[in-house]
């Protein structure tokens, strides 16, 4: 039994459904259980992942949150009250599930996770891939304590460790205490309390969109280019990290594509694609256009052709 993890709220329930569905495809020979940790959804979704589970003969637990433990947490509008459900499924999910993998609910599983889930987590707490922006000065200008800096969206998950060190109550007291310098959150106190409790993953496990980008040799080490390279090739986990999603009009990801292959496989087939703009102000969406026509100057997501 392969034990996996997801954390939703209804507006990234569909998102998550696609994400499921790429991991039930990829992984039929398997019996898997997904402990989705959910907040809002509607009854139309929980009935879509209910489906979904049938459709694959395989096992969905929709688990609500009480989301009040984060009240006053900090949320943007990419990273959500949702991103810190998270630290809870040590503390949610019965003893006997001892470990598992989690994914963010914007990455595609595109072949087996046997190889991952036999990762041997029994010394660490998590083990993870490094962070895109693994070698940004900034990153260790503001995190100090770390000598790494990994991606949080796929984590191999000791529950075990997790509940005998509290992990926590450790991270909502991070969260407490230094949130002001936590520029990614969950993330960054994740980094700062497993800073000597993490398992380095290969890069195939967590492919991030900047190894895609025309400009990627500017942001990362010439000596992981090859590593890179060989994990594009073959990514067991596809990961769309930018603020841009694939089920958003603007995405220009390589992959996107395969996003609406299994959107098109899922209960969520025929569902209406949304724009990253939904929900900003007006003074935004008006500073992203000139951005993007080049009239005033601001980063644009560049991908190799």
């Amino acid at each position: 039994m392969i034990h996996i993890g997801l954390c939703t709220d209804n507006r990234y329930a569909m998102p998550c459904g696609v994400c499921v569905t790429s991991l039930f495809e990829n992984n039929k020979d398997e019996e898997i259980t997904v402990y989705v940790l959910e907040k809002g959804l509607t009854d139309d979704n929980k009935e879509k992942f209910r489906t979904l589970a049938a459709d694959y003969g395989q096992k969905i637990e929709l688990i609500p949150v009480d989301d009040s433990l984060f009240k006053g947490y900090p949320t943007t509008h990419q990273f959500r009250l949702s991103t810190y459900y998270r630290f809870l499924f040590a503390n949610i999910l019965q003893k006997d599930v001892q470990k598992l993998i989690y994914l963010d609910c914007d990455t595609l599983v595109l072949g087996s996770l046997r190889e991952l889930w036999n990762t041997d987590v029994t010394d660490y707490s998590i083990a993870a891939v490094e962070d895109q922006q693994g070698d940004n000065v900034h990153v260790f200008n503001r995190l100090q304590e770390i000598e790494k800096y990994y991606n949080a969206g796929v984590l191999v998950l000791n529950l075990n460790r997790w509940r005998e060190d509290d992990s926590m109550r450790h991270l909502m007291q991070l969260m407490d205490t230094d949130a002001k310098r936590f520029a990614f959150l969950d993330q960054d106190a994740i980094n700062v309390l497993f800073r000597d409790s993490v398992l380095e993953l290969p890069y195939q496990y967590n492919v991030q969109n900047m190894f895609y980008m025309k400009d990627k040799e500017k942001a990362l080490h010439w000596r992981k280019w090859e590593r890179i390279a060989q994990a594009k090739q073959h990514p067991v986990v596809l990961h769309f990290c930018s603020s841009v999603k694939p089920w958003q009009m603007e995405c220009r990801h390589p992959h996107r594509q395969l996003f609406l292959d299994y959107l098109h496989r899922s209960p969520w087939k025929g569902q209406h694609l949304g724009s990253c703009l939904d929900g900003c102000s007006l003074k935004y969406k008006i500073f992203y256009y000139l951005v993007h026509k080049h009239i005033l100057p601001g980063y644009i997501e560049e991908y190799e052709q």
